[in-house]
């Protein structure tokens, strides 16, 4: 089962949307703690890509200072 969370998919906003009595049943089964923790890996490597971008970035700004105040 795919999920989505897009305005199309929203029984408001879409009125060919038509939804099941079993969707209450299966969608929260779907979102577990499982996806939880894949959300939280997905995040925490997010997050060292940044760090090793911002730290890029320092080491740039350095190395221009070196050459600019000569």
């Amino acid at each position: 089962m795919v999920l989505a969370a897009s305005c199309e998919f929203d029984k408001r906003l879409n009125s060919e949307i038509v939804e099941r009595p079993s969707d209450n049943e299966e969608i929260p089964e779907v979102i577990d703690d499982s996806s939880c923790s894949l959300v939280a890996q997905s995040c925490s490597n997010a997050l060292l890509v940044i760090n090793k971008v911002i730290q890029e970035a320092r080491n740039v700004q350095s190395a221009l200072q070196v050459l600019f105040s000569k």
